[in-house]
């Protein structure tokens, strides 16, 4: 560091430094430090910025999930509507099935008529012929 520390300074002039070398350490080390706490700074905040990637990932993830579940639930409420509908469609098709009902419909809305005895023709099957249900 200091050669001339400990000698005798002669006449009224101080002895001069050798700063310049300290000086430029002090620098490098400086340099070193600065450019450690850039990098520092750098890798947090690109952490941060990846860490709020994720929160928004996960945030957008669940709002769409809740989104899919709400139209889910009215997609539900659609099919159970339109089951409850076709129960109530089969009901009445049933209740119109009834032999007074068909008779009433035949003669009033399609304009049928009961058959003379002059129209019918009756047949004899032979019981080779007929069919046994089980």
């Amino acid at each position: 560091m200091r050669n001339n520390q400990n000698q005798y300074v002669h006449g009224s002039l101080a002895y001069k430094l050798n700063t310049n070398d300290e000086v430029e350490k002090v620098r490098k080390r400086q340099r070193k430090v600065n450019k450690e706490l850039f990098f520092y700074r750098l890798n947090l905040i690109i952490s941060i910025f990846v860490v709020f990637g994720m929160v928004a990932g996960l945030m957008t993830q669940y709002s769409s999930v809740a989104y899919k579940q709400d139209q889910l639930k009215k997609i539900e409420k659609e099919i159970k509507l339109t089951q409850d509908n076709l129960y109530d469609a089969k009901v009445e098709v049933a209740e119109s099935m009834d032999s007074s009902n068909v008779h009433k419909v035949a003669t009033q809305k399609l304009g049928m008529v009961k058959a003379a005895d002059y129209q019918m023709i009756y047949i004899d099957v032979p019981e080779e012929n007929y069919t046994i249900k089980y």
